[in-house]
């Protein structure tokens, strides 16, 4: 299973890419709690139709507390053969 994190700044474009990955045949969720992230793998990978590319969109308008385990969850999906990838967004005050 291959899991993508995208998160960044508001305005940055996480829709836009969530929709790009979406194209491409991956499950994806918007606005994502951080909190559940864990629970989520463990049900699209289950079951009679499990999913093998996620894509999960997760923003600062999470708990602080939530995104503050983000590395660490990363680490136990990665060491459960989970492929996982982060993508940062930004984006310049101009733009924005």
């Amino acid at each position: 299973m291959r899991v993508v994190i995208v998160s960044g700044l508001s305005g940055s474009g996480k829709s836009v890419a969530l929709h790009v990955l979406e194209d491409l045949g991956y499950y994806c969720i918007d606005n994502m709690p951080a909190a559940l992230l864990d629970k989520v793998v463990e049900e699209v990978s289950s079951g009679e139709q499990p999913t093998e590319h996620l894509a999960v969109g997760i923003d600062a308008r999470n708990r602080s507390e939530d995104l503050k385990t983000l590395p660490t969850e990363i680490r136990r999906l990665t060491k459960r053969g989970i492929g996982c990838e982060l993508i940062f967004l930004t984006a310049s005050d101009e733009v924005l």
